[in-house]
């Protein structure tokens, strides 16, 4: 369970990155493209009609030798965007070729798109590994310094809240009570992937490492699944060699 989670959180982080790579690619594309391209304005001169009710608009413009220069604009028509004739545009174009013209607009959406996603992402991996190390501390002082509690198990169930390998994750119930004029007190294990309930067969209780300053800090001893299970997969190999 820990190495997923801390899986999870290195892919965020690595995904993250790679937004963050795309973004700097985007700037630097943006950068070459405004030296490379002379920016001015023009003027929508005709409204051309494309197949699926698309159309693109023909662009018109005066280039820096004075030369009246009709084209129409790349890559700028989508069910996002619509010009009318007449409009005023503002354009860059190729000064060696104008024919390569395009509409400002939007200039800075992918890298500031990019960049804002990297960071979510990166964020969310950091605080996701930090919810895992403070998680695992929280168990190791458990261990060394919490109170232990006798839990009775009271069975298995699935958690529709948390999925492990594409199904609800099963945890084990447990309660206490320290006598009989008291509450009852409900604990949950960490959640598992398989159901552990045959493994559970033999066990009426389970240790509770529980913080009694802070009752909501907790944790269900479920070491044994992990030892019994290694036993199983020892005798399965040995049942093979033999």
């Amino acid at each position: 369970m820990k190495r997923t989670a801390f899986y999870l959180a290195l892919s965020l982080v690595l995904t993250g990155l790679v937004f963050l790579v795309l973004a700097v690619q985007s700037w630097n594309k943006e950068q070459i493209r405004q030296t490379k391209y002379e920016r001015t304005l023009g003027r929508v001169i005709e409204i051309k009609p494309l197949p699926e009710e698309k159309t693109y608009p023909v662009i018109g413009f005066y280039a820096l030798d004075s030369q009246k220069v009709m084209v129409h604009a790349k890559h700028e028509t989508s069910r996002f965007s619509s010009y009318e004739l007449g409009e005023v545009v503002e354009i860059y174009y190729d000064i060696i070729n104008p024919d390569d013209t395009h509409i400002v607009r939007y200039e800075w959406f992918w890298m500031s798109f990019l960049s804002i996603t990297g960071i979510a992402f990166i964020g969310g991996g950091i605080i996701w590994g930090g919810l895992v190390w403070l998680r695992a501390n929280r168990k190791k002082w458990l261990l060394e310094n919490g109170s232990v509690l006798e839990g009775i198990v009271q069975g298995v169930v699935q958690d529709p809240q948390i999925t492990l390998q594409d199904q609800p994750a099963y945890v084990i119930l447990c309660e206490w009570k320290k006598d009989e004029d008291s509450s009852v007190l409900l604990f949950k294990s960490e959640p598992l992937a398989q159901d552990p309930s045959e493994l559970l067969e033999e066990k009426e209780t389970l240790p509770i490492y529980i913080d009694l300053d802070n009752p909501e800090h907790y944790w269900v001893d479920i070491s044994f699944l992990e030892e019994e299970q290694n036993e199983e997969i020892e005798e399965e190999t040995k049942e093979i060699t033999e």
